[in-house]
């Protein structure tokens, strides 16, 4: 429990800095809605005119950004977006922190075995993203508070947020499992966004494709892609994929941590 304290302590800060991004992306962002619904431009005339691989690199593909939903479901994209990137730091912490500080001789020797301390390291980093989405859905219902507008999008929030959390523990779970085969420390980090990244493009690629297949399970970002969201619907399949891959990284990082040679990085 001490570790657990611990951790959450060490964590609280970034996680507040964290937060502040979440704010300018919910509130800000969700503001910004009245320019363009009282703009008096269409800007889905202006969004056909833009190459398809635009359109994929930002999330808007089949998207009507004149709709709350619609203009929501972008910004929970990019929403997305950092909480993978945050999923990856928390992951590289669990697993590097004690390596980095020189401390791994003090905590490592206490009467517990290691798959128990990496445990409540890593349930730290679960509260923080869970933290992370509850935070969301309140500063996107601040937004809308703002905005004072009649229709609800209650459902897609819960279903985006749902979909997010989801998806950062897939980050989660594989960059600890790297992590946990990197000699150096740093390197587990570095891979794990290597690893965001190429299946964020492999992601762009599927937008691209009228009708990807089976090469989606290739990119955890379009596990559940917004158009799909947005007619509430949560793949059943992706869904287990996801859980698959949590359940199976989760299993190979405490292997690899149990056998790991600790020693702190000069």
């Amino acid at each position: 429990m001490n570790i657990i304290k611990k951790e959450l302590r060490l964590g609280f800060k970034p996680f507040l800095i964290w937060l502040v991004g979440l704010f300018v992306l919910d509130i800000v962002g969700l503001i910004k809605f009245t320019g363009v619904s009282e703009g008096g431009v269409s800007m889905s005339a202006i969004i056909d005119q833009i190459p398809r691989v635009v359109q994929a690199l930002i999330g808007i593909v089949g998207i009507n950004i004149e709709t709350l939903s619609g203009y929501y479901a972008i910004l929970a994209y990019f929403v997305l977006m950092c909480g993978c990137v945050y999923a990856i730091y928390l992951a590289g912490n669990a697993m590097n922190r004690e390596i980095v500080d020189k401390t791994y001789e003090f905590i490592f020797t206490k009467p517990r075995s290691r798959a128990a301390i990496l445990s409540m390291k890593l349930i730290v980093g679960v509260i923080y993203l869970a933290g992370f989405t509850l935070v969301n859905i309140v500063f996107s219902y601040i937004g809308l508070s703002i905005l004072n507008i009649n229709e609800s999008i209650f459902k897609e929030i819960i279903y985006f947020s749902i979909a997010m959390f989801l998806i950062c523990l897939l980050y989660y779970a594989v960059t600890a499992f790297i992590c946990s085969i990197c000699t150096r420390p740093e390197k587990g980090t570095f891979y794990g966004n290597v690893f965001f990244l190429v299946t964020f493009i492999i992601g762009v690629v599927v937008d691209m494709i009228e009708k990807p297949g089976i090469v989606r399970i290739l990119s955890p970002m379009k596990y559940f892609p917004p158009i799909e969201i947005l007619q509430y619907q949560l793949s059943i399949f992706y869904i287990i994929a996801a859980i698959i891959i949590i359940v199976i990284s989760s299993i190979l990082a405490y292997s690899y941590f149990n056998k790991r040679d600790l020693k702190a990085v000069n």
